[in-house]
């Protein structure tokens, strides 16, 4: 789970050269922020009380009138946008989920009309970039947070404390059940050759 902070993007949004670009693709650039530069921008950012919100002139090229007609027919409904260096706190939701918190973004790369919006749980990408947010976080190697997810123990490393993992489990940063951990990571990384 995810959620951004109000006041998140107000230092981004004045200092950013940010792209409107179509399904997050720099081929099909839509407008641009130019903040920061001496041109004037086609593209329009501002927070408001729902987050992120943007507009922009639409460029008469084929991609931006290709996109008019689908916006239009609702083909296309939803949106997406792309940051770098944000400033996360990890816990757990009510529900035990993991929860990464934005605090702040501090380089909004682009916002993107798109066919489906990116979540954690959809977008390979995406999950890359919230593991290794997590494991700057906490000091540790990407591929154990990796692993963690798969094995349904992102709780555990958020918390640094074994949980639901039953009596007696071996506390998440136990230097014997760590090196376990990187043995069976780099079993699966590196497999035995068939001999």
């Amino acid at each position: 789970m995810e959620r951004v902070l109000p006041g998140a993007f107000r230092k981004t949004i004045a200092e950013s050269d940010v792209r409107a670009l179509f399904n997050h693709d720099s081929n099909l650039i839509l407008a641009r922020s130019a903040s920061g530069t001496t041109t004037d921008g086609t593209l329009r950012l501002a927070e408001d009380a729902t987050g992120l919100a943007y507009d922009f002139d639409v460029p008469d090229t084929t991609a931006g009138r290709d996109l008019v007609v689908s916006m239009g027919r609702g083909d296309i409904s939803q949106s997406s946008f792309s940051w770098y260096d944000d400033d996360v706190e990890w816990s757990l939701s009510p529900e035990g989920f993991p929860l990464r918190t934005i605090i702040e973004v501090r380089r909004l790369a682009d916002v993107s009309p798109v066919t489906y919006p990116a979540y954690l749980d959809a977008d390979s990408g995406l999950a890359r970039q919230a593991f290794r947010s997590l494991a700057d976080d906490k000091h540790l190697p990407v591929e154990e947070v990796e692993l963690a997810a798969r094995e349904g123990r992102l709780a555990t490393v958020i918390t640094g404390r074994a949980v639901d993992d039953g009596p007696g489990a071996p506390h998440p940063f136990d230097a014997a059940a760590r090196r376990a951990r990187q043995l069976a990571l780099a079993a699966r990384k590196y497999p035995p050759a068939a001999g």
